[in-house]
């Protein structure tokens, strides 16, 4: 849902536009329909509950420009088009596929400063779950129902969180890199990060202040 202050016309341009449901790109109409100078509040979702929100300024070339904002968001996702699993399979405890050890524990993915930073990492159409195991520990499952790929991540009494993967991917690999880019860059704040977005490319960017930059494309429809 949009809310949009301007002119109530088919068709018409507006001069700001609230979304009240998250979206995985902000849609081509939406820039279409903000005019130069206009003002546009989007929350972005992947494949983690909590959003970011982006705050974009439309310029005379179409392309929309800002800042994603300090707080994290819940809102419910846009839905358009087939959808497809809303959750991984069942994987059971015990599960008989080769194991290795985690650098990091699942949990960290409760932690909202760098659940942000870890969605940029995640293809689209990932579904995650997390809950415990029967003796009481930890477990997240990440799913790829584009190739299959199965990973579930599970704490340990006795050691480093360990792995196991199923299907043609490590699921688990991206996020661990993520942490520790994110750890290397002095965990930054998502309020440092700037996004782009056109009808066909929408870009979040981190600049760090020795001027390294980096980049992620946003995925989806």
């Amino acid at each position: 849902m949009v809310t949009a202050h301007g002119s109530s016309r088919p068709g018409a341009a507006y001069d700001r536009m609230i979304a009240t449901a998250s979206v995985r790109r902000v849609p081509p109409e939406w820039l279409r329909r903000c005019r130069p100078g206009g003002i546009m509040v989007v929350p972005l979702r992947g494949a983690l509950t909590g959003s970011m929100v982006a705050r974009l300024t439309k310029l005379p070339d179409g392309t929309a420009v800002g800042r994603i904002l300090h707080s994290p968001a819940a809102f419910m996702p846009l839905v358009s088009g087939p959808s497809g699993p809303t959750q991984p399979p069942a994987v059971p405890d015990g599960w008989q596929f080769p194991q290795a050890d985690a650098e990091v524990s699942g949990r960290v993915l409760d932690d909202w400063t760098f659940s942000f930073f870890a969605q940029l990492h995640m293809p689209q159409g990932l579904l995650l779950t997390h809950g415990r195991t029967g003796d009481g520990l930890h477990v997240t499952t990440l799913f790829d129902h584009g190739d299959g790929s199965v990973t579930r991540i599970e704490d340990s009494s006795s050691g480093p969180p360990k792995v196991t993967s199923s299907g043609p991917r490590d699921l688990w690999a991206p996020i661990q890199s993520a942490h520790r880019l994110w750890r290397r860059l002095n965990r930054p704040r998502r309020e440092w990060f700037t996004i782009e977005a056109t009808p066909t490319t929408q870009t979040v960017t981190y600049t760090a202040p020795d001027g390294e930059a980096h980049s992620w494309t946003l995925q989806g429809p």
